[in-house]
């Protein structure tokens, strides 16, 4: 049987325009606000100059943002490296656009920022890549990531967070717009806000799963305060986790409620 993201993942790939998904200019910005870029280098390693909305925004705010350089990288049949000072641009040749081969480039950076394609397990690739290089990374990837058992563990470690910054609209190749549930990744840990309770605990309200131990929240505004077990929300909760205050149990796929399946959770428990 097929899981819900499985539909969602193929909507990001119907096969008209591949796995190219442009992030919008203002969601970049509203997702960057949330770190400290000062005196950085920044790699935009799944990024063409000529189209990525992250090199453009980077690029005409570099003084702005305070940035040290601005690299960037792309799968191409001429593969080549851009590099900007906040004054000039060079572009070089180099062997391959594939981010997997420039692990040098990326040694030499501060941060990655970007938007991988979002096909097999590359934005899990590059997460293990930038863990491999001591580099922080930040990139917009889609929600059913979540529920990968890579990410999943990650997650569960405190290595891999959210920001309080959604995202859910695209363009796409073909100049249209696409509704897809997405969210920031970063390894950056960023201050999020204090989670305000406003629901207590009523068995008749927060049913439990038949096939896991804790209670359906389907509505993450209604977690209950003085609940002490584990307690499944939405996965966009991740955009609200403050690990100050819960702790980030497991993620589950499939649940049931009386037998009938619900959408894929993360499991919470408050601290």
């Amino acid at each position: 049987m097929k899981h819900l993201f499985d539909y969602i993942f193929e909507a990001f790939n119907d096969g008209k325009n591949g796995d190219e998904f442009y992030t919008r200019i203002e969601d970049i910005e509203k997702g960057l606000k949330y770190f400290d870029l000062s005196n950085k280098i920044i790699y935009c390693n799944c990024d063409d100059p000529s189209f990525s909305n992250f090199y453009k925004y980077l690029h005409d705010n570099f003084d702005k943002l305070g940035l040290k350089e601005l690299l960037a990288t792309y799968y191409s049949d001429k593969p080549k490296l851009y590099t900007f000072d906040g004054k000039d641009e060079k572009v070089t040749d180099i062997k391959s656009g594939r981010f997997q081969d420039n692990g040098d480039i990326m040694k030499k950076c501060d941060m990655v920022i970007t938007n991988p394609p979002y096909s097999d397990k590359m934005p899990i690739e590059l997460i293990e890549m930038c863990y491999k290089n001591n580099v922080d990374f930040a990139f917009v990837g889609p929600l059913h990531l979540t529920y990968k058992k890579e990410v999943r563990e990650y997650l569960k470690q405190g290595k891999l967070n959210s920001i309080p910054s959604s995202v859910n609209k695209f363009l796409r190749p073909n100049g249209s717009y696409m509704n897809a549930p997405a969210c920031w990744y970063t390894n950056i840990q960023v201050e999020m806000p204090k989670y305000k309770f406003t629901k207590k605990y009523n068995e008749n309200d927060y049913p439990k799963y038949d096939n896991y131990d804790a209670i359906e929240c389907e509505d993450s505004k209604n977690i209950p305060e003085d609940y002490k077990g584990n307690i499944g929300v939405p996965y966009r909760f991740i955009t609200k986790l403050n690990r100050n205050q819960f702790e980030l149990v497991d993620t589950i796929s499939n649940p049931k409620v009386n037998g009938k399946n619900k959408m894929s959770r993360i499991i919470i428990k408050i601290r």
